[in-house]
């Protein structure tokens, strides 16, 4: 038997969705249901602070405008203010987001981040070789890392 924590605010959270979406049906509001059923969609950046992070935040950003996702941002303490100027253009486009800071593994933080949060439903780096930053070994020798996120990972560059 799969033993998982079981959220009960999530539960009822979702209980709450489908009955307030139930009531707008009966109402003939079609659009407002679906709205109200639609998941929501969070896509996580991790950023390391290259030059390189350039390419992934234009792939995340479309990718959010085009999805009406949410973006969370995932980044190393020490990158934080250089970071902040490139999120402006997805400030212009009203794309929701936010930033989480880690001082450790950012592939740790990667995996946490996901396995905690079931609505992120995609990862989007820019290279897998870099998320060993601040990183032990032994989470560097672990399996592929699209095995330990447990949703889609997109790897931007090559």
């Amino acid at each position: 038997m799969d033993k998982r924590n079981i959220d009960v605010r999530e539960i009822m959270r979702q209980l709450e969705n489908i009955l307030s979406a139930s009531v707008f049906a009966e109402a003939g509001e079609f659009e407002v249901a679906q709205q109200i059923m639609k998941p929501d969609e969070r896509v996580l950046l991790v950023m390391i602070g290259n030059p390189s992070d350039a390419k992934s935040l234009k792939y995340a950003e479309n990718f959010c405008e085009r999805m009406k996702a949410r973006l969370e941002v995932l980044c190393p303490t020490s990158g934080k203010e250089s970071l902040e100027a490139s999120l402006q253009s997805i400030r212009e486009k009203g794309i929701e987001y936010s930033v989480i800071e880690t001082d450790g593994c950012l592939k740790q933080a990667m995996v946490d981040i996901t396995t905690g949060n079931p609505d992120i439903r995609y990862v989007v780096v820019n290279s897998q070789s870099e998320l060993a930053m601040g990183c032990r070994k032994e989470m560097n020798d672990k399996t592929d890392v699209s095995d330990l996120v447990g949703c889609s990972l997109v790897v931007v560059g090559a």
